[in-house]
């Protein structure tokens, strides 16, 4: 997309930039993120349709009394257990893609470069264990950080029961302590969410290791965690929009059903659900990873001269500059 220029962007623009990128390019990034999670969808309906408790009358039968899930045999335990292995793995596995697959088609595009879905997609092998390390990673660090900021809580509230000598005191004090401490825990939790957003695009994109790749981020969003949390929001939101747009009707029907006790109807009920999902991931889930992408490369136009760096060394031939200086993407 050689239109698009290098220069540092408003927040405006740049989600603006990100919703153009989404709008030219829609197959294509419906594509890289929907293919991987097909499998997880048809996984998902072999479980409701196989697995699914096989003493249902059909759909819109009404079963009278209770329930009819009982207690499974050891056997099928043994086949849940191997089944949700093989669904986390397939899990994990179309994430990674998804994420991948979408940084590098904007980085191509942002060069100038035409994307497939399946050159995109390629570009990931070799790349899945160190962007899963930094998944992994990132989830212990914002962990980490929520359980440290809790610590003062479960300290605080033993003692402001203690000082309140029981009564209505301490249960004043302990509710103020608790709302202080969780908002302390929600804000740290967020804040390191910001500062670690662009790890993955600059582990991709820079080949870094799943450290340095969180090191850059931090070092990237220094002064930035404001715009980087509203990247996260709205983009966040604009994606659990559209999923429960298309999912909640679905699972609305399935409490009916429930409730009515026309178990039958619930095996269609949640396929429909799983794929209402899945349709609401591979439309809007792009936006979220689109946006970081584009949130990256603008830190890195403003932090680092990426903009003047690429009329240096032109897209073509994008070789290292001299000095030892990184190259465009690194």
């Amino acid at each position: 997309m050689s239109n698009l220029d290098l220069r540092p962007l408003s927040l405006g623009e740049l989600l603006d930039r990100c919703f153009t990128l989404y709008r030219r390019h829609f197959f294509l990034f419906v594509g890289i993120v929907g293919l991987p999670y097909l499998v997880m969808l048809a996984i998902q309906l072999v479980q409701i349709f196989v697995f699914f408790p096989t003493n249902l009358f059909d759909p819109g039968s009404t079963l009278p009394g209770p329930s009819p899930f009982g207690t499974p045999s050891a056997g099928a335990i043994v086949t849940l257990i191997l089944f949700y292995v093989v669904m986390f793995i397939a899990a994990i596995i179309a994430y990674l893609l998804a994420q991948g697959g979408t940084v590098f088609a904007v980085s191509e595009l942002y060069l100038g470069r035409a994307a497939t879905i399946r050159g995109s997609l390629r570009k990931m092998r070799g790349k899945m264990l160190r962007l899963l390390l930094l998944v992994i990673l990132n989830v212990l660090i914002i962990g980490g950080c929520a359980f440290a900021a809790a610590i003062p809580l479960f300290i605080l509230i033993p003692i402001s029961a203690a000082l309140g000598g029981g009564g209505t005191g301490a249960a004043v004090l302990a509710g103020i302590s608790f709302l202080l401490f969780i908002t302390l825990v929600i804000a740290v939790t967020v804040y390191m969410a910001c500062r670690l957003l662009v790890a993955v695009p600059a582990a991709l994109l820079e080949d870094a290791g799943p450290v340095t790749a969180l090191q850059r981020s931090f070092a990237l969003t220094k002064k930035n965690a404001g715009r980087a949390f509203l990247v996260m929001v709205i983009s966040g939101a604009i994606t659990a929009a559209v999923v429960s747009v298309l999912a909640i009707p679905p699972y609305i029907g399935m409490f009916v059903s429930l409730m009515s006790k026309h178990y039958g109807a619930m095996r269609l009920w949640l396929a429909l659900v799983q794929a209402g999902v899945y349709l609401g991931e591979a439309l809007a889930g792009p936006i979220l990873i689109i946006a970081t992408s584009v949130f990256y490369f603008d830190l890195r136009v403003r932090k680092e001269a990426l903009d003047l760096q690429m009329m240096i060394a032109p897209v073509e031939s994008p070789a290292p500059l001299t000095g030892g200086a990184p190259s465009l993407l690194s």
